[in-house]
């Protein structure tokens, strides 16, 4: 193997868990009874009594949908088995209606056991995890913001789920067990 490929396997690896600690403080404060937790507001996240302010997700452009029509099935794969990010940027949706989608994690070559990933939907402008402010590298996440969470997916592996209707809107997919930054859009009309 060449060493082309380790430094990125590395920062990805050490992103995640990175990630993994942020999430599990963020489940530790939102297990808290209900009348020591306040709902965050849209650009902070509440861990620990303390405001922790995010900045805003850098997101792909997406061009204009070709077709009014869209399909109420949609595919999302991660790339490669050693890359655990989208296939694609940018995927397209219905308005109003369910959603199927079948999401294949090909994750294989950072363990033997392959990786296990989950799909988070959030809405673009309020995102599940976002990074947090003047910290480079460092993430939130909370998970009660995401406006779905799939079960995990243990690589190499495709399940299927049905998102419930999403209004009109711009919304980020995220992989829960991949660093933050890998991210595709999911427009809805």
């Amino acid at each position: 193997m060449t060493r082309r490929w380790r430094t990125p396997v590395i920062a990805a690896m050490a992103a995640m868990a990175v990630a993994a600690i942020i999430l599990s403080l963020e489940v530790v404060a939102n297990s808290r009874s209900p009348k020591s937790f306040s709902p965050p507001s849209t650009s902070t996240s509440v861990q620990n009594n303390r405001s922790i302010p995010t900045t805003a997700l850098r997101l792909p452009k997406c061009p204009p949908p070709a077709t009014r029509h869209f399909p109420r099935t949609i595919s999302v794969s991660t790339k490669s088995p050693d890359q655990p990010t989208f296939a694609h940027e940018c995927y397209y949706a219905p308005a109003g209606q369910s959603l199927t989608i079948h999401f294949t994690n090909a994750t294989t070559e950072l363990s033997k056991a392959g990786i296990s990933l989950s799909l988070i939907i959030s809405r673009a402008d309020d995102p599940a995890i976002s990074p947090v402010k003047n910290r480079p590298g460092m993430f939130v996440g909370i998970m009660s913001k995401a406006v779905f969470v799939s079960r995990p997916a243990m690589a190499p592996a495709t399940i299927t789920m049905s998102v419930r209707d999403l209004p009109r809107g711009t919304y980020v997919m995220q992989l829960r067990g991949a660093p933050p930054t890998f991210v595709a859009v999911l427009q809805v009309n």
